[in-house]
């Protein structure tokens, strides 16, 4: 080498010069990349379907794989292991490379686990990925929503049992909804007792609702196919609201709220076809309820 040594050095030095800017340059934009998903902070974002498009047509890497995530994308992985895990995980670059080739072999396989040791699993459910900790595994608890997040969601809805409601009480801040349910059809007698409640679809997967667009009588299906249906993400559908009627202590749906915000569409309250007045109902047969939203 012409020089000698001390050529050899200073180049060793700007190599590592080099290295550090592009390491930095990769972890702020792996920052960028995680604030500026959609999804909760504990998901992460898988890229989209057409992103995923884009990747196949790209060559492989030098190893001859194409492991299906950009450099970016791989140490924003790296980087939501970490915060999620309160740094409890050490992520060896060879596990964010099997999660990443796993993603790439298997692009339709919408639900699997990998481990990372010591009980940690990094879980794909839909588009994103979640994280699991060890207890969650030790119970059996693999729920795409974590117990905070579905108290959460429950709380910030508040159910006001029995109209008619004032104009002034219609008019405050809160986001409201007035739904109206045809019950005396499904009641033996007018002594009963009945009660509305919000739930979360996670827990009540089995329930089912009759789509309002079908013909009275018509069967029903079960919350997570009518949410599927509705173009609700797979991920998403366990935090779902739905409003619980309890008629003599047999619980039906009575509705379920449909958040498309993220898709730049109207929310809304879906009723269950088996209580939608139809236009023979009369106003004495009609129960009101008054839904509202805290803002936050």
């Amino acid at each position: 080498l012409v020089g000698g040594e001390d050529v050899l050095g200073l180049r060793l030095q700007n190599l590592e010069e080099q290295s550090r800017k592009v390491r930095h340059d990769i972890s702020s934009r792996a920052t960028t990349y995680l604030e500026d998903s959609h999804s909760p902070t504990y998901f992460f974002p898988l890229p989209s379907k057409e992103d995923w498009k884009n990747k196949k047509k790209k060559k492989t890497n030098s190893d001859g794989v194409n492991n299906g995530l950009s450099l970016v994308e791989e140490e924003a992985l790296h980087q939501w292991i970490r915060r999620e895990s309160k740094n409890s995980v050490t992520v060896s670059y060879e596990k964010v490379t099997m999660i990443a080739q796993q993603l790439s072999t298997f692009p339709d396989r919408l639900q699997w686990k990998i481990s990372l040791g010591g009980k940690w699993y990094v879980e794909r459910n839909g588009d994103v990925l979640k994280l699991l900790q060890p207890y969650d595994n030790d119970n059996g608890d693999n729920h795409l929503q974590s117990n905070e997040q579905i108290e959460k969601n429950i709380k910030k809805w508040i159910v006001v049992e029995e109209g008619p409601f004032d104009i002034d009480y219609l008019n405050d801040k809160n986001e409201q909804y007035m739904l109206s349910f045809s019950l005396k059809r499904h009641m033996n007698s007018s002594n009963q007792t009945i009660k509305y409640s919000i739930r979360t679809v996670e827990g009540n997967e089995s329930m089912k609702i009759v789509p309002p667009w079908r013909g009275e009588g018509a069967s029903g299906v079960k919350i997570k196919e009518f949410l599927r249906g509705q173009k609700i993400p797979l991920h998403c559908r366990g935090a779902a609201s739905i409003l619980c009627i309890d008629i003599d202590n047999t619980v039906h749906i009575g509705a379920v709220f449909v958040d498309l915000e993220e898709s730049g569409k109207s929310s809304k309250w879906i009723t269950n076809g088996m209580f939608k007045p139809s236009q023979e109902t009369n106003d004495d047969q009609l129960q009101q309820v008054l839904i509202k939203r805290k803002l936050d």
